[in-house]
């Protein structure tokens, strides 16, 4: 039997990356998209397209449950760089079904894909503090 996502993408080491709207076909097809980003990383910008499933990576391995094992899987991070690992670890648990978003959802917005995102969430300033939401979006004076 052949692999979920053997026609599409491109296969790298053994991973398949897709391609934006790629992605977004196989989310139309009954794919899942595993939204991998930790807080701090989603910057105010959230899929909002088919079935995503939120889960930090910090959470991924106690989480696996929650994944269907009949349905593909997409892994998605903010660039992706980190998915790989994240695949590899669901290959590892038993996953046959798993691509990677290739480039992130950087390139998922790029691309002009549905995206929602939140001013309140976005980074803002000129010191490097202010490159990230602060608690309750206010700045609190200190770097």
């Amino acid at each position: 039997m052949g692999h979920e996502f053997e026609s599409r993408g491109l296969r790298i080491d053994g991973h398949f990356f897709l391609t934006p709207r790629e992605a977004l076909r196989e989310l139309e097809r009954g794919a899942v998209m595993v939204d991998i980003r930790e807080p701090h990383e989603i910057m105010g910008r959230t899929l909002t397209v088919g079935a995503v499933l939120a889960i930090r990576r910090t959470r991924l391995a106690e989480k696996l449950a929650a994944l269907p094992q009949d349905r593909g899987i997409i892994v998605a991070d903010s660039t992706g760089t980190r998915s790989r690992a994240a695949a590899l670890s669901l290959g590892d648990a038993g996953f046959e079904r798993v691509a990677i978003l290739a480039g992130g959802i950087v390139e998922w917005q790029r691309g002009g894909l549905p995206v929602e995102v939140d001013i309140g969430g976005l980074p803002m300033g000129s010191c490097a503090c202010r490159l990230k939401p602060m608690e309750g979006g206010e700045f609190d004076g200190e770097c």
